[in-house]
This record gives structure tokens, sequence and C-alpha cells, in this order.
């Protein structure tokens, strides 16, 4: 599930439930 983390703008909030320290949003 690299999609994720290569649309961090798409579902910010998805990435920050999954793992908030690969994310660009604070």
């Amino acid at each position: 599930e690299c999609s994720e983390l290569r649309v961090p703008e798409k579902y910010p909030a998805t990435n920050m439930s999954q793992e908030p320290s690969g994310i660009e949003v604070p």
C-alpha cells in the first residue's frame, strides 16, 4: 500500500491514522 504514502494530499487522515511519521502533514 504505497499509494497512500505517494498521495498524502488525497487522504491525509488515512496516513495519520496508519503512520503519522511518513506524511507531509504535521
